[in-house]
C-alpha cells in the first residue's frame, strides 16, 4: 500500500470514527437529555388514603412539568422518619424535600447548621406573603428569612362520644367545673373518663399545652415564648398543678404511663372512655375512621383560670422543608407552591387528607370535610381573634426544654416532681435558651 492510499484510507477511518463518536455523542445528550429531573420528597404519608391522595397530586404536578419526577418515600411515624433523615442527612443523601415542624427546635439547628434552603427568593416570587395566615409566616421566620412552607394548622380538641354522654346525663361542659362533674359521673359508672396512652410522652405534652394556654392566655403565652415571660408565673405553674389533679383524681387510665398512644385510641373507641382529647390530626390517617363517626362530637377543653376565658388552639403541625444541597430549588419551590396553593391540590389535601391549610383558600366552604373538621372550624372563628393561643409548646421552644417537657409530664404524672419545681428547671433551661439565641423571636416577616 503506497503512502496516498494509507493516507486517503485513514482519512476514511479517521472520518468514520469521528462520525460514530458524533453519534455517540449525540445519543449521550438525547438520553441526558431525556431523563427527568427528579425530586425526591419524604412525608408521613405511610397511610393508603393520605398516600393516594399525595400521589395524585404529584401526578398532576409532573403533567405541568414534563421531564419532572417526584419520588415519595413515605414514614409512619416522627420516630422512624427522624432515624432514617438524620443518617442521610449526614450522609449526604437527603431527600429534596421534607415534611417537619417548620418552628421545631430540631428545625431550627438545621437552620444554624445551613441544612435548610432559605426560601425567601421563592416566598417573594409566588406572594407567599398574601397567601399564608399571618400567625404562621412569622414561625416559619428566623432573622427575617423565610425557611419553610408551614402546611397543615392542627388543633387541640376533645372528642367525646355522644352516645355515652347521653347515657351520663350530661352535654357539653362550658367550665372546668362542668367538666369535673362529668368526669365523677363517668366514674361513678366504672369508665375511664378521658382516654389516654402516654408511654411515647408526647401524648401528655399535649395536655401541658392546653393547660399553659388556660393558666396565660393567647397574649400571656406570646409573651412567654417571643417576649420576656417566665415559666415560673402563676398561670404556668397552675397549669402544671391541674394536670397533677387530673392524675391523682383518676381521670386518665391507671395504666396510661405504659399504654400507647394507639391503646389509648382504642379504649376510646370502644367506649370504655367518652372523651379523648387530642390534636385534630386523628381526623386524617388511620385514625380517622373512629373519629369522624356520626356519635362523636368535638370541644374546646374548659379553662380551668377563672381569669381566661376558654381557648382555641392552632398551630401548624408540619411543614414542607428543603434541603440547601439540593440541585434544583427553583423546581422544589415550584413543587411546593403546586402542592399547597394550587386549587385543585387544596381540594384534595382537604378532602382527602383533612389537612387544614396554613393558607387562605378561597374555595374552602365548597370542600367536602367531616362533620368535626366543621365544627373544629366553628369552634376556632369563634375565638378569633384574641384567644387563639398555640397548640403544642413542645414544637415552638428550645431542644433542651423540650425534651425536659417529655420527662417531666410524665414525672409530673407518677407524682415523682413537684409543679414548682419543674416550673423552675424549664425557666432556668429558657433562660440559657434565650442568651443563645435560640427561641423564637418576633424579628418581624420577610421582606420582599
Amino acid at each position: 500500500m503506497n503512502s496516498r492510499k494509507a493516507i486517503r484510507l485513514g482519512a476514511v477511518l479517521l472520518a468514520l470514527v469521528v462520525a460514530a463518536s458524533a453519534l455517540a455523542a449525540s445519543r449521550s445528550t438525547n438520553s441526558s437529555a431525556a431523563e427527568p429531573q427528579v425530586l425526591n420528597v419524604w412525608d408521613y404519608g405511610a397511610s393508603p388514603k393520605v398516600s393516594n391522595a399525595l400521589n395524585s397530586i404529584w401526578r398532576k404536578f409532573e403533567k405541568t412539568h414534563p421531564g419532572v419526577k417526584v419520588k415519595r418515600r413515605s414514614f409512619g411515624g416522627g420516630t422512624d422518619f427522624d432515624t432514617v433523615f438524620t443518617t442521610a442527612m449526614a450522609a449526604g443523601k437527603g431527600p429534596d424535600i421534607w415534611t417537619g415542624t417548620v418552628s421545631s427546635p430540631n428545625t431550627r439547628v438545621s437552620i444554624k447548621r445551613g441544612l435548610v434552603l432559605d426560601m425567601t427568593p421563592y416566598y417573594c416570587k409566588y406572594n407567599w406573603d398574601d397567601k399564608l395566615a399571618r400567625n404562621q409566616i412569622g414561625l416559619a421566620t428566623v432573622k427575617g428569612r423565610f425557611y419553610g412552607v408551614p402546611d397543615g394548622i392542627e388543633s387541640l380538641v376533645v372528642f367525646y362520644n355522644k352516645d355515652v354522654f347521653r347515657q351520663l346525663g350530661v352535654g357539653v361542659p362550658k367550665t372546668w367545673a362542668q367538666l369535673q362533674r362529668i368526669n365523677a359521673k363517668a366514674k361513678a359508672k366504672g369508665l375511664t373518663p378521658i382516654s389516654l396512652g402516654n408511654i411515647e410522652k408526647w401524648p401528655g405534652t399535649q395536655w401541658i399545652s392546653a393547660l399553659v394556654a388556660s393558666g396565660l392566655g393567647a397574649k400571656g403565652e406570646e409573651s412567654l415564648l417571643f417576649g420576656n415571660g417566665h415559666w415560673t408565673q402563676p398561670g404556668v405553674v397552675g397549669a402544671l398543678q391541674r394536670w397533677v389533679d387530673l392524675n391523682k383524681a383518676g381521670t386518665f387510665p391507671k395504666a396510661a404511663i405504659s399504654m400507647s398512644f394507639d391503646e389509648g385510641i382504642s379504649l376510646f373507641a370502644r367506649k370504655k372512655a367518652p372523651m379523648f382529647f387530642i390534636g385534630s390530626f386523628v381526623l386524617a390517617g388511620p385514625t380517622a375512621e373512629i373519629f369522624t363517626k356520626p356519635n362523636v362530637g368535638v370541644f374546646l377543653l374548659p379553662s380551668w383560670n377563672p381569669k381566661v376565658p376558654t381557648q382555641a388552639t392552632e398551630t401548624s403541625g408540619n411543614g414542607w422543608i428543603v434541603n440547601s444541597k439540593t440541585k434544583n430549588p427553583a423546581l422544589a419551590a415550584a413543587a411546593l407552591n403546586y402542592l399547597l396553593f394550587n386549587p385543585a391540590s387544596q381540594r384534595v389535601l382537604f378532602e382527602q387528607v383533612a389537612d387544614v391549610l396554613a393558607a387562605k383558600v378561597p374555595a374552602v366552604n365548597s370542600f367536602k370535610v367531616s362533620p368535626q373538621l366543621k365544627q373544629i372550624f366553628a369552634l376556632n372563628n369563634a375565638k378569633r381573634p384574641n384567644n387563639v393561643a398555640f397548640s403544642y409548646l413542645d414544637e415552638l421552644i428550645s431542644v433542651d426544654l423540650g425534651d425536659a417537657i417529655l420527662d417531666d409530664t410524665q414525672a409530673l404524672q407518677l407524682g415523682r416532681k413537684d409543679p414548682k419545681e419543674v416550673a423552675a428547671a424549664w425557666d432556668k433551661l429558657w433562660t440559657q435558651a434565650r442568651a443563645k439565641g435560640e427561641t423564637l423571636s418576633r424579628t418581624g416577616l420577610p421582606k420582599c
